[in-house]
Formats: C-alpha cells, sequence, structure tokens
C-alpha cells in the first residue's frame, strides 16, 4: 500500500518553497532588475535584441558591425531562445532580466524533480533543501542577474542527468535518447563545458550502483551516440553550422586551451568551488550540530557521493585551461546542492521532528513565509541604483543626440570599455570604431588626450564623456 503523506508535511513543504523563493528574489534584488550589467551578459543580450531584429542570423550571430560581426565565441541556442522573448515583447531592457529568471525557475523545478527520484530521498521528503543549498551559492544570484550563459546551460545539464537517472532506476533504456538530446542541447549552449552528465554511467560503475562495466559502456555508447546524431543531423539540415562549429573550435576552444590566459593557477576553479561551498556548509554544519549523534545510512552516502562526482567532472577539466573564471562552473552547483542535501537530509528530519512539536509551528511558519516572499517581491519593485549608471545616462544622451543604428568613432583610452560597446549595442544598437572615419567621435572627459583637429566638441551634459561632431 502507498503511504499517505502527512499533510502538515505537505503544507510545510509548500511554505518552504515559499520561503527559498522569497530568499532567493532578495538576493537578486540588488541587481537583477537594475539597468548594469557585466559585460559578457550585456554581449549576450545586445546579439539576442539584434537576432529578433534581423541583424545576423542563427548560426552567425551578430554583435556590432565594428566588434564580432560574426559571433563564433560561443554556440548560439542561448541567444535564439532569448532572441524568442525579445521577438514577443520588444527591445525592453528587462527581457534578459525575465529570461535569467525562467532560466532560475526552470532549473529549480527539476532539481526537485531529480530529489523525488532519488531512492536515498523516498522517505525524507525535503527536496526544497536542494534548493536552499542551490541558492546558497553566491555565484549562482549573480549568474542569474547577469544573463549569463550557464543560466540556460543549466537546465539541459539537469534535465539530462534526470533522465539518466531514470534509466538508471526504471532500466528503461529510452530515456537515454531524451538524456543525449538535453546533452546535445547543453552543447549548442555553452560548447563541450556542457558534457559533463556523460560522466554518470561512470559513476555508477564506481560507485558499484549495480552497473556493470558492460551497462557503464552501453549507456555512454547510447548518450554519445545520440548527441553525435543530433549534431550530424544539424549539419545536414543547416549546413551553416558546420561553418560556425569549425570557427567555434579554432577560435574558442583551440585558443582558450593553447594561448588565452586570465588566471596564473590551473587550481583557480579549485579555490573557488570551495569559497563557493562555504554558506551551504555552514547550514549543513548547524544541521549536524542539530543531533551530532545522528549517522548516515550508507545508501544516502552513496547517493551524496555520487552528485558530489558529477559536480566536479564539470569542474576539474576546467583546469585544463588558465582562461578560467568562477561563473563558468554554475551549471555544476545544482550536482552539490542535491549532494549536500542527501548527506545532511537525516539531520535536516531530525531537526524538523523536534520543531514540529512547538505549539503554533505552523502558523509561525505561514507568517514567515508569507513576510520572506513578500519582502522578496517587494525588494525587486524597489528601484536600485545599479553598476555603470554615468555610463548608461550618458550611452542615452549621446544616442538621443545621434540617433541609433549609427557607428562612432572612440579614443583610444576607451578602446577597452567592453561594457560600453555592450551598452551601445544594447540601447541603441550604436557600434563603436577605432578608425576616425564617422561623423562622431567619443572621448574621456578631462583625459589629456587632444580630440583630432577636424572635430568640435557638442554641448550635452555627460558624466564620463565628451561627444565631438566632424567639421564637415
Amino acid at each position: 500500500m502507498l503511504k499517505k503523506q502527512n499533510p502538515l508535511v505537505n503544507k510545510e513543504h509548500i511554505l518552504f518553497y515559499l520561503i527559498i523563493t522569497g530568499f532567493f528574489l532578495s538576493i537578486l534584488s540588488p541587481h537583477l532588475f537594475s539597468s548594469g550589467m557585466f559585460m559578457d551578459g550585456l554581449m549576450y543580450a545586445g546579439i539576442s535584441k539584434n537576432l529578433a531584429n534581423g541583424i545576423g542570423s542563427f548560426w552567425q550571430p551578430q554583435f556590432s558591425q565594428t566588434m564580432f560581426p560574426a559571433f563564433y565565441e560561443h554556440p548560439p541556442l542561448a541567444f535564439g531562445l532569448q532572441s524568442l522573448l525579445f521577438r514577443i515583447f520588444g527591445d525592453s531592457i528587462l527581457i534578459e532580466n525575465f529570461y535569467s529568471l525562467g532560466t532560475a525557475l526552470s532549473t529549480g523545478i527539476i532539481i526537485t524533480k531529480i530529489m523525488k527520484i532519488i531512492p536515498a530521498n523516498k522517505n525524507l521528503n525535503i527536496n526544497w533543501l536542494a534548493l536552499l543549498f542551490w541558492i546558497g551559492f553566491p555565484l549562482l544570484s549573480w549568474s542569474i542577474a547577469n544573463n549569463m550563459l550557464e543560466n540556460t546551460m543549466m537546465i539541459f545539464s539537469t534535465l539530462a542527468t534526470y533522465f539518466i537517472l531514470k534509466n538508471h532506476i526504471s532500466k528503461k533504456v529510452f530515456y537515454l535518447i531524451p538524456a543525449g538530446i538535453a546533452l546535445y542541447l547543453a552543447f549548442l549552449t555553452k560548447g563541450l563545458t556542457g558534457l559533463f552528465p556523460l560522466s554518470i554511467p561512470f559513476w555508477f560503475f564506481i560507485f558499484k550502483f549495480d552497473t556493470r562495466f558492460k551497462s557503464f559502456v552501453s549507456q555512454t555508447f547510447i548518450l554519445f551516440t545520440t548527441l553525435v546524431m543530433s549534431l550530424l543531423v544539424t549539419f545536414v539540415i543547416f549546413p551553416e553550422s558546420y561553418h560556425f562549429f569549425d570557427n567555434y573550435f579554432q577560435k574558442q576552444v583551440l585558443e582558450s586551451i593553447i594561448s588565452v590566459k586570465t588566471v596564473n593557477n590551473r587550481f583557480f576553479i579549485v579555490f573557488r568551488l570551495f569559497n563557493e561551498l562555504i554558506p551551504s556548509m555552514i547550514i549543513g554544519f548547524l544541521l549536524f550540530l542539530s543531533n551530532r549523534k545522528l549517522k548516515i545510512s550508507s545508501k544516502t552516502k552513496k547517493w551524496s557521493l555520487l552528485f558530489f562526482s558529477i559536480g566536479l567532472s564539470g569542474v576539474l577539466p576546467i583546469m585544463i585551461s588558465l582562461k578560467q573564471s568562477g561563473f563558468y562552473m554554475v551549471s555544476t552547483f545544482p550536482f552539490f546542492a542535491i549532494g549536500l542535501t542527501l548527506f545532511f537530509s537525516e539531520y535536516a528530519n531530525n531537526f524538523l521532528d523536534k520543531i514540529r512539536k512547538k505549539n503554533n509551528y505552523l502558523n509561525i511558519l505561514f507568517i514567515s513565509a508569507m513576510l520572506i516572499f513578500l519582502t522578496g517581491i517587494m525588494l525587486n519593485i524597489i528601484p536600485h541604483k545599479g553598476r555603470d549608471t554615468d555610463k548608461i545616462h550618458d550611452v542615452q544622451a549621446i544616442t538621443k543626440h545621434v540617433g541609433e543604428n549609427k557607428i562612432i568613432c572612440i579614443d583610444s583610452e576607451i578602446w577597452k570599455d567592453y561594457a560600453l560597446y555592450g551598452y551601445f549595442i544594447r540601447y541603441s544598437n550604436i557600434s563603436l570604431s577605432r578608425q576616425l572615419d564617422q561623423v562622431f567621435y567619443i572621448k574621456i572627459k578631462g583625459n589629456q588626450s587632444l580630440p583630432p583637429e577636424e572635430y568640435h566638441i557638442l554641448p550635452i551634459e555627460l558624466n564620463l564623456f565628451e561627444l565631438y561632431e566632424h567639421n564637415n
């Protein structure tokens, strides 16, 4: 007979989900709906907007006329998906914010789906705890607020994992087909870094999850074959996609391994992972202190170790290159969160059993949930001063004078101000050129460099820059 779910636990779960949502919205609030953004996210939003407006194509995205007129730095799926929102809702600056929030919601749903099918979690009923650990990673909220590609890739990597687990638990091989397709979509979002769930059958074999070597090989073969066949079908239907991936591997993959260097130590990504784990480990340690004598079952430990290993499969390969950044591992956070949840699950259940005995427990929880949830919403409604406010002001003021869809010359001192390129494209599709062959010219206000003689300054109130116009 099926065991009936305790109504108290059902209501409790809903309230915990509201609390976690409120916390997450509160963490996001200073940045999610503000205008400023990290330069990579700005670039991705600009490319997506261009795609929606018929500038560039899916297999040849364009950032600007002067910088990345053909953008081969990353596969185009996230741009294509985000462009759909621009097509439907227009060029509002909120489009990328809601898109990123949608990716977080989608991933959160998949995380809870994964938790529900894990055998070691069947009698624990604390799926919400995985979300609490997940939002505890500081880089997650940063990535969501800054429109990073990892947000989209995270959906497909967790979805692939869900189907691989369904195959393992149900012993039905056909689940590996949608898993392979999900891996293909992860690859089409951020390239090779999205393929780490391919390691799951290997970990099932290593940790002796009733998976023999033959099963590990056959499952990996089906996943890889589905992935490759999906890619080959793409090449046949869209021949231009081959040209895209040829450029992508030459410019992005090989160069990042051979010549690009952003860190001095290959272990940077590992140290950053430890830092990201600190908030979640503090939560786990507090749960442990609630009953230090409690012992974790070997089955729960094994499943916990499995998910930690999956997460590490997405982090450790990044060490191959010295081109590293913390947000590269954002898509692995759901796996570490699930691993932590399973490890501390029995402590959490024991702690909840204690406080459920308190008078008015559910009423207090309800009031707390409502307050935290509504606070999270209100904090995002209240306007916040975002990053680069002076720069955005100047971009908008210059656009009013110059008009959209133009090319403007820039002074050598701002050639590497890539955020400025991003804001001009995002707000007005203005491209910036280093060649002095345009009507308008921009330089930094107050610097020592002199403008070209053939330009004269325009009387426009700007905070950071000066705008010049050609004399002719």
